[in-house]
């Protein structure tokens, strides 16, 4: 019988220390838990600091060189339409006309894209929008100037072009 009891004891130890770990395994898979918690938020934090960061970063150089480069192309593009049926001033002035005419071209769409994304310069385009200010760009027509941005000025000092 003291035999019995011993191994009773035993057992009741036994299950007791099991009792304990058992215990210490809850307050540690709470505090693990906690723990997750804890870094998700910090995660949701840090994600969502990366998508403000990313709405504050102006396009690359090599961003704004593209833009610079679909203006370039759009505006000789536009003044050869503007002057499809001939350049009327002298063979002589014709070339600087075309370039003065170009550059107003080029001013008239800088403006458009600076007025349409409301920034003060073109290189202040947040880098998120560079697709769509690509796409901007390459959409704007000849038929879309007004024809106050498309008048020959008088400070050009080109002579015979305007009286």
């Amino acid at each position: 019988m003291a035999k019995r009891k011993d191994e009773l004891i035993i057992l009741q130890n036994h299950i007791r220390q099991t009792n304990n770990q058992g215990q210490q395994l809850e307050q540690i898979i709470e505090r693990m838990l906690d723990m997750e918690d804890r870094v998700e938020n910090r995660v949701s934090y840090v994600e969502e600091m990366v998508e403000e960061i990313k709405k504050e970063v102006p396009i690359t150089y090599e961003q704004q060189k593209e833009l610079q480069s679909i203006v370039q192309s759009k505006s000789n593009e536009f003044t050869r339409e503007y002057y499809k049926n001939g350049i009327p001033v002298e063979k002589r002035y014709q070339s600087e006309l075309f370039k003065k005419k170009k550059g107003q071209f080029i001013r008239a769409m800088w403006t458009r894209l600076k007025e349409y994304f409301n920034v003060p310069r073109y290189t202040a385009i947040q880098k998120v929008d560079y697709e769509r200010t690509k796409q901007f760009l390459t959409m704007i027509a000849f038929k879309d100037f007004k024809q106050h941005e498309l008048e020959d000025k008088a400070s050009w000092n080109i002579p015979g072009l305007v009286e």
